[in-house]
């Protein structure tokens, strides 16, 4: 190989490269941008449940999932506390105890450790959650 046709390739291979780590970091923040909006999605949701506007709240969050999912982010923390709020505005707000614990259910399948939003607690989301985690509580 002459030497013009090896700096040719040497060029080539470093210009994929650079593609290849611009285009990771570009992933990187697009997911961090939807960490955020999510992250801002689920704060919009504890003042209009907070407001006891349920429809809004309901609508927010599910505004949250349908951003995780369309960024990849279906088993991030972020999302786990999407289901846990959704839980809560099913439970509380439409009075729909089995599908409020299936969300419960689905953030506790993505993250394990997770708990109740503590400014949210109610004794009613207490006993269903543990219904959730397998911990029984009322049927």
């Amino acid at each position: 190989m002459s030497k013009c046709a090896s700096s040719v390739v040497r060029v080539i291979a470093a210009l994929v490269t650079l593609l290849l780590v611009s285009s990771q970091a570009r992933a990187e923040a697009t997911a961090d941008d939807a960490v955020a909006k999510i992250t801002q999605l689920n704060k919009d949701f504890v003042t209009a449940y907070q407001a006891k506007k349920y429809d809004d709240a309901r609508k927010t969050l599910k505004q949250a999932l349908d951003l995780a999912e369309a960024s990849g982010l279906e088993q991030h923390p972020i999302t786990a506390r999407t289901h846990i709020h959704m839980g809560i505005v099913i439970i509380v707000g439409f009075k729909q105890r089995d599908l409020g614990i299936k969300q419960f259910k689905k953030a506790l399948e993505i993250q394990s450790t997770i708990n109740l939003t503590k400014a949210l607690v109610t004794p009613e989301l207490t006993d269903a959650f543990a219904e959730a985690k397998g911990a029984g509580g009322p049927t």
